[in-house]
């Protein structure tokens, strides 16, 4: 049976809480236009709030050194409970981070639904989306062209699940297929006033849908792109596309298992914002910033400082701060404080190119102002 328009929001508010997906509504970005990696970052981002849900908002990459600089995580706000705005880089970290938060809040824990993968939602409410479920066939044939559009790409996406067998020859069918029609006037012909109707019921249903990875958001997007009739967008898309599609097959096999996640490794940083007053870790946790945590931004912290003692070769040093960073609690001042000065120690006693380096993923901290990366007026301070 067809989703009714009630049963359509109440997925909308249930799969993106309370985000609005900016390729649905076509909103201005918060500061400016904005680069191509920062769409794709905030895509990113929006991506994994759709999943950690619990009343979660984004509000943006943390790039402090510019759009082509390092990427030190992704910026959300607890908006449901506690109103604090905290970091993290993956789904899982975000739901510790937002586990330690309300923990030290002293409020209710958030409750994690099993995520559902991209078939299971595009077979629970994309397969017979409803502009293809109009009851007596769509309008018009730009409408009934978009629905076969829409659902080659779905195509697609069902096709990459397959466990035993995936067929390249279908695939690439279906991607010549969006190739080879982009000519087509049926991407510029109207549509009926109903058809319009179920386009954007549509797009609200696709905004839940699930992404695992870049192949799977540069579908998600070709499907918008589609329902939008944006044919110059899909055709700007196909060539990496493609590429994408070609990795994917190249990574899978007929017993297909998702490799382990490597750690995050961030690279040197050329013209790093400058940070005059720089204060050692364990003077600066003892301080306040409006509207965030700050003990909760030290997991974070502790990740990047592994990551570039490991790259540079020290192993023990990185274990151990591993190992702190597994039981600290954030409301737990001793832990904190001892984690911090431990930091400081490292820094002291480390090369003074590496020492410098330990200094920026400093600076970042001390410097991070919510409103700064969400795009609003930075906090006075």
């Amino acid at each position: 049976m067809p989703l009714t328009p009630e049963e359509i929001k109440a997925i909308a508010i249930r799969s993106a809480s309370s985000v609005i997906d900016r390729r649905l509504l076509g909103n201005a970005p918060p500061k400016g236009e904005e680069t191509p990696r920062e769409k794709a970052l905030r895509a990113d981002g929006e991506a994994i709030t759709l999943q950690i849900d619990n009343g979660v908002t984004y509000r943006g990459p943390w790039l402090p050194n510019g759009p082509e600089g390092e990427l030190l995580g992704h910026l959300f706000q607890d908006d449901a409970s506690t109103k604090t705005s905290f970091v993290c880089q993956d789904v899982e970290d975000c739901k510790k981070q937002l586990v330690k938060v309300r923990k030290n809040f002293d409020v209710d824990p958030p409750v994690f639904m099993r995520q559902e993968s991209p078939r299971e939602y595009w077979d629970k409410y994309l397969e017979h989306n409803p502009l293809r479920t109009m009851p007596d066939g769509q309008d018009t044939n730009a409408g009934a062209f978009l629905s076969n559009h829409l659902e080659g790409a779905g195509d697609i996406l069902r096709e990459f699940s397959h466990t035993e067998y995936i067929d390249r020859n279908y695939i690439f069918e279906k991607f010549n297929r969006f190739k080879n029609n982009l000519d087509f006037r049926d991407w510029k012909d109207p549509l009926s006033a109903t058809e319009i109707q179920k386009v954007d019921e549509t797009k609200i249903l696709l905004a839940g849908l699930p992404v695992e990875d870049e192949f799977g958001q540069f579908l998600k997007d070709i499907m918008f792109d589609t329902l939008n009739r944006d044919r110059q967008a899909i055709r700007d898309k196909l060539p990496e596309f493609r590429k994408l599609i070609e990795d994917k097959l190249n990574k899978t096999s007929a017993s297909y298992t998702k490799k382990e996640a490597e750690p995050p490794v961030f690279t040197k940083q050329e013209n790093v914002k400058p940070c005059p007053n720089l204060l050692p870790m364990a003077e600066w946790i003892k301080g306040e910033t409006p509207g965030t945590c700050r003990p909760c931004t030290l997991t974070p912290v502790v990740q990047w400082y592994w990551s570039e003692l490991k790259e540079r070769g020290f192993e023990k040093i990185a274990a151990e701060l591993e190992a702190e960073v597994e039981v600290l609690e954030e409301d737990n001042v001793e832990q904190v404080m001892a984690i911090c000065r431990d930091l400081d120690k490292i820094k002291k006693a480390a090369p003074e190119d590496l020492r410098k380096r330990l200094e920026e993923f400093d600076c970042a901290i001390q410097s991070f102002d919510p409103a700064e990366v969400s795009g609003e007026e930075p906090t006075a301070g």
